[in-house]
């Protein structure tokens, strides 16, 4: 009976640990609140040539859950001087498995911008991406409405030596000369789902457990 605890809770460790989330803040709420790009967080990079364009937020309007969100402002730049975003973090898969990265969003009506990439990248690669500037959302101009959509991008098969980094880049920001023209992103969630391969040899190991057990 005790070795068929030990293997029923060593399979429960290992089904929890492989949904944690793997990033290190992934709703901003550790980042310090900055208008014009003066804002920072601890595990996410911020890529901003012009110092414009961003904000980490605890605007109702940027923020889907928690006290914080990362607002992209694409009315910071100009015809001479658009401007260029990205925040990103890396991470290392620690597991064998599929990735799986699900995040919110919001795009007020007037953004404009050549494009607005969320990706999912592997050891460097992107493996899936999707243009929040060309996406369907839901209807609503941004989080204060209680409106947002959740999107999900994956990467199968990764291995436990592998790197994962999610990214969100706005290049060309443009002020559209008509508000609302924001885009905000919350509460991002990286985790890597075990193959079924280590699920069923997880299996096998409690049910040679149970085997042996029987014959004593």
């Amino acid at each position: 009976m005790r070795s068929m605890f030990v293997a029923l809770f060593s399979m429960a460790v290992f089904a929890t640990t492989a949904q944690a989330n793997l990033l290190g803040d992934g709703d901003f709420e550790l980042a310090t609140t900055g208008g014009a790009g003066t804002g920072s967080s601890p595990a996410w990079t911020v890529t901003a040539p012009s110092a414009a364009g961003y904000e980490f937020s605890n605007g109702a309007w940027a923020v889907q859950a928690g006290a914080q969100g990362f607002w992209f402002q694409s009315f910071a730049g100009a015809l001479a001087a658009e401007v260029d975003v990205e925040i990103a973090e890396t991470v290392a898969a620690g597991s064998a498995g599929d990735a799986s990265l699900s995040f919110w969003a919001a795009r007020e009506p007037n953004v404009a911008a050549d494009s607005i990439i969320a990706s999912l990248s592997v050891n460097g690669t992107v493996v899936d991406s999707i243009d929040l500037l060309t996406a369907t959302f839901n209807d609503g101009l941004n989080f204060a409405d209680g409106t947002g959509t959740q999107f999900s991008l994956s990467a199968p098969g990764v291995l436990a030596t592998d790197s994962l980094s999610v990214s969100v880049a706005m290049l060309g920001g443009l002020d559209a000369g008509i508000n609302p023209q924001s885009l905000m992103v919350d509460s991002f969630d990286l985790n890597v789902v075990p193959e079924p391969a280590s699920l069923a040899l997880a299996g096998f190991g409690l049910l040679s457990v149970l085997a042996s057990r029987r014959r004593r």
